[in-house]
């Protein structure tokens, strides 16, 4: 349906309007007829911009004043106007330029300008509305710059106007906000001279004017920004005109020193304004002068005539900004807002120079702010305000930078502030810098550390020296960040150094020097922040045996030591899975009882006649015992599971301490708290109280481990005064006087009065800092307190950054409140509540008021959230509660939701039913309906969603509660209610029928005006900054999306509402503030990830504007950008807003999730050029998922290789050339006029020289610019290289291209592992690794005889030797080692080849043996566990090459290593054998650990399979090594794999494993133990129906080993298998076997003998093995066993006759044959039955009949009816004519007549039809016949016994045959044979029994010389193909 503007504004409404305008704007990305939709467009704005008036005659009017009001009022909607001017810069981009300008001409002439002159007839019966034009134009200027150029004089003039003198206009913000963007994009020659004085003079005024709205004077501050520039710029054009056309002589100095002159009075001008602006109550007031101050001073024109012109700008930028902060000292804001201003304008620098931070860091920024702010400003807040400062900018730009430039300002830094030099030899002087100079630079370490790893430091030594120096410094922050910097650093290095470390800490412990506390807080700290495996626990046993052995010590010389050791204890105990604490649990308990259970006379210690000084002193060295001691009590209960005995113990403890600091506390003249305030930290009084603190923390902690312990009141009361007394915590010299009402804000609480003074206000309160990059920067200006390691040194032992002591102490004492409260008597609960009471509500002014009502608010929800939990308070204390809560300030925006929610959990808490809860709902209602107050009303209507939240009761009217007061126009009500609506929503189960109510909500707010900022009421303007409506909308949709589900889909028309909503939050409706459209944005792009899972057809219409936003917010926020400008929905382009990360990874979680919908198309080509961008510049998990999943929905495309190898190689220089550019334009059309950011291109040029220059070999002479990408990227792409290489395996196109870059491949590899960097150095060797795999066993298609790999050894091993050196990390040895595995077992590879890591295996393997390290020296350091896993890698590599030799084939290649391992074979078997049992202690005794375990678990299949492969070839070697361990040996390894087969791990290596293990008696011996027997047999049960069939056949194979060990063991030489109590189980392995038969055959069981299975070739495999062992296994047992079993054997055979499947039957027959023949031997005939029932199952139609015929006949004495043999024969003769006669036929008739000479059974019978058969086919039968007959015949004769007369019959039927010529030798050969066999019957035959003519044909015959009588050869036996086979009687 086509867009028509007539049918919308025949009967207008916002809705209707709306719903089609997004349908237009989804549609116009489509349609090509774009005049036609902007004329229709023109309509609907024509129709806007009018505004009805009445007639003047009253017989003219045809409706009423108010019906027309409320039309025109219906036309007002920003929103509309906004997807209109949306819909219309669309059509606008499809049509030529100069439409454009029409378009925007027409608007200004028709609508701006006839609006401004305010000119209308006297008659006039409407006037025009300006608003729409307003918004069309702001969107034309953002969209089309250059083309609306011409038109900013008319622009200008018209708003200024409107501005000035319209009063309906003055406070119209869209008016000030595109007079802005027009200022900003004129030209000198646009606005004159008089107009510019006007519009400065006037932009002063309403800066000034403190009744301007907070959008208002954001817009102004904007207007002034752009003016101050056009008149520098204006000014400076106009000065560089005059000179070059020479009117006036003048030079170029001149010009820039009146330039000068000039912009200093400009900036004098606005500069106060600025400041003003800068220390403004309201955020976005703040930031948006700070940004415009930015963008004044970088546009300043540079008046020095050097070389770098710029940079005076920049250097006086920056003093500048100093200044500014050293003068705002009385304003916390103006501070922050200066640490703003500096990063916005170093940011703007980096954009313009990428190099600019690099090149100014120590040179010029570090030594600012140490000449003029760190060091005369030296307090807590300077610093962290500029640490901050310099941790952002260093953290968001070092990728611009690149490694090696960083690397050389890091030495820099260090050399000029430490004097010691990271790169070079020469060490220079040491400094010494002040402390505050040290947390700075050690700050910017870290920053290096983080972002270049290793790479940073080159001299590890030196670097660690340094560290160490500084952890050993008198200041205690210098210690602290010291200590993580190294720790940092360690991890980085993967803790290789750690051990060394400690070891040399503990030296310094044990000296017990001046450094010795510092050293042990270092040791605690470093062995609590490493992962245990990487220590040595022999050095945590030296360590704890040293603490201990002191504190038995306890004479008062040794007071620093005991200290120490309590630090050190206190880091020991804080080691994971240590057993080291719990041996000592009760050694620990008696120090701790010695310590702190009795009080202290300090005379001991001073003598009686000492000064009041000097027990003091002693007190206090005693406390300071006392607290380390504790420290380490407090590390015990929190790290340490103990027993309730020992609790209790430790409670006991707890209260004696309590009891003696009491005692201290009481021989104070002032209280306790006031120790706060001192600056002394070995103060007693100081001491005492931070061991209160410690004391209130122990208690926290063993509160929830006992029932019920004695809380002591006096701590009790001490806890309540601390966050409720109004007494405490307050400045001394403050002057409390009386002052006004508190009023709201919605910033978090300023409350500093002094510097570290925050009136106690609790840390766990803080406000919201919104998503923008400058959030933490702000946060940090209003924190009242800062979480520093500085304020308490213990915090690295205890695990937490704490805050200063006050906070601290106010946070316990919340805490131990809302533990305790429960469990307190009801009349101490309540006098507690009373006392709070009094303490709020007291008349007296305190400046802690607010405060402690803060502190009350979030006690009193922590107790009611216990209360919800499960711990019970009593109704009457829970009202009180209430009542209580009801009446706390609410001037903090987090304070109405935080006492909502407290109403709703203690209502939750104390209703004892659901008409309680009513009765509640109704109370509450009441209150809403009769306060006026707004946050009492917001409180309520949010308590009551919470309340429903809580108890899922009254849902019906709390919702037509929240409905009603969502609506309201207060922005206060309007704002909480929306919320409520939320909490409403995230809590009811069934949200589809309120779908359609809410959205049309939604609806309705966004598109009237009055929920907006264009407000007639400024007070309702400045609230809606504080409560905006559009941010809980979106969260309201997406709550609602998220609660539905797949449900959205049966949504119906309220799926049109919900698209049209999301499209106008895309676009950016309603959001007036920074945080509005960053919270929005938030919310849509969660909502998008959602609907693309839930509902893809809602957004497929509207997919590629939603792709679009998405790329813009990755575009945007790619790198950190400062804009003062707002953005608009035409105007989605870099360097537009504010920066956010945040944003920057949902966008592109985001992706990732239309990624997986829509494939990898939807990523633009564009885009994904930027996401390799991004790879570089803001490398983030979600972003490495995006990549990696792009690249595995498209991994058949065989150029994903060529692109990664060019991107790893791409110099950074070239990878952001594009990026830069683009950003530096856009930078540009921001401050100049008529510039366009949107002709650069973000493309990446990834030429194939760059995959050439991966290594760099042909590098130019500038390093930087041949600098290539972050390591973080080269990992990423090294990752995705390998994952490639893995799915190549199944893509074969894929394969071959790898399979043609192997070189590139191992390049890469070589590079990585090459690297210092060891994130990359693991990397590059494990893509070597997947290299080995895929290409190890592919032979060179050019020498077939070699690998592929064979030319690339050398790299190869070039990669794989650095892994070894004597500085590498643990984990990289153990990556090399598994390397050189994969390429020692490479075929086709040299030996020679091989050596040099053959070699570095050989020296590893002598220095395990030999226990020296020598060679590896950083073996003697490392961790047990390190060592070991490092030695078992080893092992394993060992294993697998003998395992590989023993199975390779080509023994030319493989005899060099067979002779290397059988030279060590003596070491590496016991090494092996020793390893097993180590892993078995490990595994199954209280001794081992699970991270051992796991070291072990992917190595000991190896060592047993290469152990069994031994025990096979030569048991002695294993039995002569475990000697009378050897059962113990084999049961352990047994266990094992019984186990990992029970987990069903490694399943088949281990079946095969123990079949060579099962051949000997002590190996298999303790399987039949009963309860072994058992637990196996489940096992192998289990493994018959779900195992693989590779794992059956290897299980039968088992089995029968056990079995045949066994049987063998137990049967005497002579005699058969013992009869014990074991024959049971040799039934279950016959069991066993038979399962697995069963389970391939179903029908063998009685329940399934109808089903029919197809067998595979696989199964019938499987039957053949399960088969051939079911008989052997039978053959074993006594002779009595067998009947039964060969019984049950022969049934199932008949019931596979029965089934008829000749497969299956053809598989039987072998085992029949063998089975009958073992049944005739036995007393009972079992074969005469099993005969009589397969016979009717027996067919004379298939081979598998005949042979069981057969089979049957000739094995047993079976007498088969004439008839059945009568049809055999006839069957066999039928084989024996057919035209090819078939081997089988021929094969059974010569067994059957064998059979029939024994004369048993059916032979005699089977004579008698067969023979008479032959000759009657001799007769009647042709030549090829014949021969086959003679053969039959003579075989028959010779099995007869009597030969005279079978040769009276068979020699006339063999001399009939002879009448054919061609059979005359082969007759001959036959009478030879019966000649040899017997010749008196042959004699006797011929003479006595032949005719004469017979006689002498066969004299004739034998005397022939081999040719026939007519001269040709006599055919040779065998020149007719005769096969023979087996003789089934034989």
């Amino acid at each position: 349906m086509s867009f028509s503007a007539e049918l919308l504004t025949r009967n207008y409404d916002r809705t209707t309007t709306l719903t089609s305008l997004v349908e237009l704007h989804s549609r116009l990305a489509l349609t090509d007829d774009g005049d036609a939709v902007l004329r229709e467009l023109n309509t609907l704005v024509a129709f806007l911009s009018t505004i009805d008036l009445p007639a003047r005659k009253e017989e003219d009017n045809t409706e009423s004043p108010e019906a027309m009001q409320l039309r025109n009022e219906e036309k007002q909607s920003l929103s509309i106007y906004k997807v209109l001017s949306a819909c219309y810069i669309l059509c606008l981009r499809g049509l030529p330029r100069a439409k454009t300008f029409d378009s925007a001409n027409t608007l200004v002439g028709d609508y701006l300008v006839p609006a401004a002159e305010a000119k209308k007839p006297k008659n006039a019966t409407s006037r025009i509305n300006a608003n729409p034009t307003l918004v069309l134009l702001i969107d034309l200027y953002a969209a089309f710059p250059a083309q609306v150029s011409n038109l900013n004089n008319a622009v200008v003039s018209a708003l200024y106007r409107l501005w000035k003198h319209d009063p309906d206009m003055a406070n119209n913000q869209k008016v000030v906000f595109l007079l802005a963007t027009a200022v900003g994009n004129a030209n000198a020659l646009d606005i004159p001279d008089k107009l510019l004085a006007k519009l400065v003079k006037y932009t002063k005024v309403q800066l000034a004017d403190t009744a301007n709205s907070t959008p208002m004077l954001r817009d102004v501050l904007r207007v002034a920004g752009h003016l101050a520039t056009f008149q520098m710029h204006g000014h400076y054009t106009g000065l560089i005109a005059r000179l070059a056309k020479g009117k006036k002589a003048a030079s170029l100095e001149e010009v820039h020193t009146q330039q000068a002159a000039h912009q200093a009075a400009v900036l004098a001008t606005y500069l106060p304004c600025f400041v003003a602006g800068m220390v403004h109550r309201e955020k976005d007031i703040r930031t948006t002068a700070v940004g415009v101050l930015a963008t004044v001073m970088f546009e300043l024109v540079p008046t020095d005539a050097s070389r770098d012109a710029r940079a005076g700008t920049r250097s006086f930028a920056w003093e500048y900004i100093v200044d500014l902060y050293i003068t705002g000292s009385a304003h916390p804001r103006l501070r922050t807002s200066a640490v703003e201003l500096f990063i916005q304008h170093t940011q703007l620098a980096i954009i313009q120079d990428p190099q600019y931070l690099s090149a100014n860091t120590v040179p010029v920024l570090i030594e600012l702010l140490f000449r003029k702010v760190i060091v005369p400003l030296a307090n807590w807040k300077v610093f962290q305000h500029w640490r901050a400062a310099v941790r952002f900018l260093l953290s968001n730009n070092a990728n611009d930078c690149g490694e090696i430039t960083l690397a050389g300002g890091l030495n820099q830094l260090v050399r000029t502030y430490f004097g010691t030099d990271l790169l070079d030899a020469d060490p220079e002087t040491p400094a010494e810098p002040s402390a505050p100079q040290c947390l700075l630079l050690l700050d910017v370490i870290a920053v290096y550390l983080e972002k270049l790893g290793a790479s940073a430091v080159v001299s590890t030594c030196k670097f660690v020296a340094l560290l160490d120096r500084l952890i050993l410094d008198a200041s205690a922050a210098v210690r602290a960040k010291a200590l993580l910097v190294l720790v940092q650093y360690n991890a980085i290095e993967g803790y290789n150094g750690v051990n060394l470390l400690c070891q040399g800490f503990f030296a310094k412990v044990k000296e017990s020097g001046d450094s010795a506390p510092y050293a042990a807080l270092a040791l605690a700290t470093i062995v609590r922040m490493t992962p245990v495996r990487y220590l040595r626990r022999e050095l945590l046993l030296q360590i704890m045996s040293y603490c201990t052995l002191s504190l038995k010590q306890k004479a008062g010389a040794q007071l620093v030591r005991a200290c120490c050791c309590w630090t050190v204890l206190a880091g020991l105990m804080i080691v994971p899975n240590s057993d080291l604490v719990q041996l000592n649990t009760s050694q620990f308990l008696i120090f701790w009882k010695g310590l702190l259970t009795h009080n202290f006379n300090p005379h001991s210690l001073v003598g009686e006649s000492d000064t009041p000084q000097d027990v003091q002193r002693a007190v206090a060295t005693n406390m300071a015992l006392r607290n380390h001691g504790l420290v380490a009590l407090l590390a015990f209960v929190s790290h340490v599971a103990a027993s309730p005995e020992v609790l209790r113990q430790v409670g006991f403890i707890l209260a004696k301490a309590l009891t003696y600091v009491n005692s201290v506390e009481a021989s104070f003249q002032e209280p306790l708290i006031t120790a706060t305030l001192l600056e002394d930290p070995s103060d007693p009084r100081k001491l005492a109280l931070y061991h209160k603190k410690l004391l209130v923390q122990c208690y926290l902690l063993i509160a929830g481990h006992v029932e019920r312990h004695e809380m002591n009141s006096n701590l009790m009361i001490f806890a309540v005064k601390n966050f409720a007394a109004t007494s405490y915590f307050n400045a001394p010299e403050i002057d409390v006087k009386p002052k006004a009402k508190p009023q709201p804000s919605h910033e978090v609480l300023l409350l500093e009065t002094t510097d570290g003074l925050c009136h106690g206000l609790s840390s766990k309160y803080a406000g919201e800092s919104g998503l923008a990059w400058y959030a933490e920067l702000e946060l940090l200006a209003v924190q009242p307190v800062p979480c520093d390691t500085a304020n308490d040194p213990m915090c690295f032992v205890l695990a937490a950054t704490p805050p200063p002591l006050v906070t601290e102490l106010v946070d316990l004492s919340i805490g131990l409140f809302q533990v305790s409260f429960p469990s307190m008597s009801l009349k101490i609960q309540l006098l507690l509540v009373e006392t709070l009471r009094a303490f709020l509500f007291q008349n007296e002014a305190s400046p802690r008021l607010e405060v402690v009502h803060l502190n009350t608010a979030l006690a009193i929800h922590g107790l009611a959230k216990g209360m919800r939990a499960g711990t019970r308070v009593d109704t009457e204390v829970a009202h009180f509660l209430m009542e209580t809560v009801k009446n706390l300030q609410m001037l903090q925006p987090d304070t109405v939701r935080c006492n909502a929610e407290t109403l709703a959990l203690l209502v939750a808490g104390a209703a004892g039913n659901a008409a309680d809860v009513t009765q509640h709902i109704a109370t509450i209602t009441n209150d809403i309906v009769s306060h006026a107050d707004p946050l009492v009303r917001s409180r309520n209507v949010l308590a009551l969603a919470c309340i429903y939240q809580h108890t899922a009761v009254g849902f019906v009217d709390i919702y037509a509660v929240v409905a009603q007061l969502a609506v309201d126009t207060h922005p206060v009500l309007n704002h909480w209610a929306l919320r409520a609506l939320v909490v409403l929503l995230e809590s009811h189960h069934d949200n589809l029928s309120l779908c359609t109510p809410v959205l049309e909500l939604m609806v309705r707010i966004l598109t009237d005006d009055r929920y907006g900022y264009d407000m007639e009421s400024i007070s309702y303007s400045n609230m809606r900054v504080a409560h905006p409506s559009v941010t809980v909308v979106a969260r309201v949709v997406k709550v609602l999306v998220s609660s539905l589900g797949p449900g959205v889909r049966t949504l119906g028309g309220a799926r049109t509402m919900l698209r049209d909503v999301l499209t106008a939050l895309s676009l950016g409706i309603g959001a007036g503030a920074t945080d509005d459209y960053e919270a929005v944005s938030a919310d849509i792009l969660l909502l998008l990830q959602e609907l693309v899972l839930y509902d893809p057809l809602l957004l497929y219409g509207q997919l590629a504007f939603f792709v679009s936003l998405i790329d813009f917010q990755i575009l945007k926020n790619l790198k950190v950008t400062t804009n003062a400008a707002m953005v608009t929905s035409s105007a989605m382009d870099i360097f537009v807003g504010v920066s956010s990360p945040t944003l920057f990874r949902l966008a592109i979680a985001c992706y990732t999730e239309l990624v997986k919908i829509h494939g990898c198309a939807v990523i633009s080509e564009s885009m994904r050029d930027v996401l390799w961008i991004a790879m570089d510049l803001q490398p983030c998990v979600e972003l490495t998922a995006l990549i990696k999943l792009w690249v595995e929905s498209d991994k058949d495309n065989l150029g994903w290789f060529t692109k990664l190898v060019a991107l790893y190689g791409i110099p950074r220089v070239k990878l952001l050339h594009g990026f830069n550019e683009k950003l530096l334009k856009k930078l540009n059309a921001s401050t100049n006029a008529h510039s366009s950011g949107g002709d650069a291109s973000t493309k990446i040029d990834l030429g194939d020289e760059e995959v050439e220059g991966i290594v760099g070999e042909e590098a130019d002479d500038s390093v930087s610019n041949n600098e290539p990408v972050g390591w973080a990227m080269r990992v990423t792409l090294v990752e995705i290289i390998r994952d490639l290489l893995a799915h190549s395996r199944a893509n074969a196109g894929l394969l071959h291209v790898f399979s043609l870059r192997i070189q590139d491949l191992v390049r890469v590899s070589f590079v990585s592992s090459s690297s210092n960097i060891l994130p990359l150095q693991l990397a590059g060797i494990q893509l070597l690794g997947m290299v080995l795999e895929v290409f190890g066993n592919t032979v060179d298609p050019l020498y077939p005889s070699t690998s592929i790999l064979e030319q690339q050894q050398a790299q190869i091993i070039s990669a794989i030797i650095p892994c070894f050196g004597t500085g590498s990390s643990i984990d990289l040895v153990i990556r090399g080692v598994e390397i050189s595995s994969k390429f020692l077992n490479l075929p086709r590879i040299r030996f020679s080849a091989k050596q040099r890591v053959l070699k570095s295996m050989v020296t590893l393997l002598d220095e395990f043996s030999s226990k020296e390290y020598v060679l590896f020296p950083q073996l003697k350091t490392v961790s047990e566990l390190q060592k070991k896993a490092v030695k078992l890698t080893l092992l394993d590599c060992w294993a697998l090459m003998k395992l590989a030799a023993d199975d390779e084939n080509d023994e030319s290649e493989e005899e060099d290593i067979a002779l290397v391992l059988d030279a060590h074979m003596g070491v590496l078997v016991p090494m092996w054998i020793l390893s097993l049992r180590e892993y078995s202690i490990a595994k199954y005794s209280d001794a081992g650990t699970a991270v051992e375990v796991e070291i072990y678990q992917n190595y000991w299949i190896d060592f047993i399979d290469v152990l069994s492969s031994i025990f096979q070839q030569d048991q002695a070697v294993l039995l002569q090594l475990l000697g009378s361990d050897v059962t113990s040996f084999f049961f352990a390894v047994f266990s094992g794999c019984i186990e990992s087969c029970i987990r069903n791990k490694n399943t088949e290596r281990v079946l095969k494993c123990l079949g060579n293990l099962c051949h000997n008696n002590s190996a298999v011996g303790f399987v039949f133990d009963d309860e072994v027997f058992v637990e196996v047999v489940d096992l192998f049960d289990r493994l018959v129906l779900v195992g693989s069939p590779r794992e059956k056949m290897l299980l039968t194979n088992l089995v029968y080993s056990i079995f045949d060990n066994y049987v063998r063991d137990h049967t005497p030489e002579t005699g058969e298998l013992e009869m014990n109590e074991n024959i049971d189980k040799l039934f279950e392995l016959l069991r066993v076997d038979m399962l697995l038969i069963v389970s391939l055959l179903p029908f063998l069981r009685e329940e399934a003998r109808t089903e029919t299975k197809a067998v595979s070739a696989t199964e019938l495999a499987l039957l053949r093995n399960s088969f051939q062992i079911l008989v052997a296994m039978i053959a074993k047992f006594p002779s009595v066993v067998k009947v039964d079993l060969y019984s049950c054997l022969l049934y199932v055979f008949a019931v596979v006759y029965e089934h008829n499947n000749p497969e299956v039957i053809s598989l039987v027959l072998p085992h029949l044959k063998q089975v009958i023949a073992d049944v005739s031997t036995l007393e009972v005939d079992l074969v005469t039955p099993f005969y009589e029932v397969v016979r009717p199952k027996l067919s004379f139609n298939d081979d598998s009949s005949l042979l069981s015929y057969i089979i049957i006949l000739t094995n047993s004495d079976v007498l088969v009816a004439e008839q059945d043999m009568a049809e055999v024969v006839h069957f066999l003769m039928q084989n024996l004519t057919s035209p090819e006669p078939a081997p089988l036929g021929v094969q059974s008739a010569k067994t059957l007549l064998q059979f029939s000479a024994k004369k048993r059974g059916s032979g005699p019978l089977a004579a008698q039809l067969l023979v008479p058969a032959l000759v009657r086919l001799m007769k009647t039968s042709t030549e090829p016949y014949h021969r086959l007959v003679v053969e039959l015949m003579v075989v028959f004769a010779k099995s007869l016994a009597d030969s005279k007369n079978s040769y009276a019959v068979v020699i006339p039927v063999v001399l009939h045959c002879a009448v054919h010529d061609t059979l005359h030798r082969y007759i001959k050969e036959q009478l030879l044979e019966l000649v040899t066999h017997s010749p008196e019957a042959f004699k006797f035959v011929i003479s006595s029994i032949l005719p004469a003519s017979q006689r002498q044909m066969a004299e004739a015959l034998l005397k022939a010389t081999g040719a026939s009588e007519n001269g040709t050869s006599v055919p040779d036996q065998d020149s007719r193909g005769h096969i023979q086979l087996k003789s089934f009687g034989s």
